[in-house]
């Protein structure tokens, strides 16, 4: 009896003192969010890509996994099995916050399948339409010389021009410029 104790008392996991105690931190957790797809879409910033940048995601007082698309009033779709999904009526009576600006990030090319070097922000108007999507990083002005070079207001560096390229990283101040 006392063999067969001990050998539970081994078997049984111990914990560390030492480990450290974890809590709960708001900043770090994932939780829900919502999809914001920009139209138009905007581009990717990396060198040579002209592909554009998708699955924006997006916290704002009602996150359930929303698609929201730019110019609509009410989100596209849910992103959840079908059976979670909201009925149609139900999502069609959903509104983003009236004059709020949302912050979305974690895009990725649909070309180089790069992740995009900055945020967005999704601006609401009065009614809660999404009215306007501007760039959440340090923006340069640009300037189209030589027909086809776009130069960097900010620090005068110039690079080639790709036609269907919208937004580019300026490979010298790293600012955000868009043609």
């Amino acid at each position: 009896m006392i063999g067969a104790f001990s050998f539970l008392e081994r078997s049984r996991p111990r914990l560390r003192r030492s480990a450290p105690i974890l809590r709960y931190d708001a900043r770090q957790s994932m939780g829900l969010f919502d999809y914001f797809e920009p139209e138009p879409p905007v581009g990717c910033a990396r060198p040579g890509c002209a592909g554009a940048l998708h699955g924006w995601q997006g916290k704002h007082q009602g996150n359930c996994q929303f698609i929201w698309q730019q110019g609509r009033i009410d989100p596209v779709d849910q992103s959840a099995d079908e059976g979670s999904k909201l009925p149609p009526e139900r999502l069609a009576s959903i509104r983003l916050a009236p004059n709020e600006v949302i912050r979305s990030g974690y895009a990725h090319c649909d070309v180089c399948t790069g992740y995009a070097p900055f945020d967005i922000e999704c601006v609401t108007d009065n009614q809660g339409l999404w009215i306007e999507t501007r760039i959440d990083a340090k923006l340069a002005e640009s300037k189209l010389i030589e027909d086809h070079w776009i130069q960097c207001m900010n620090c005068f560096d110039a690079w080639p021009h790709i036609p269907a390229k919208t937004v580019y990283r300026c490979p010298s101040c790293d600012h955000i410029v868009q043609r």
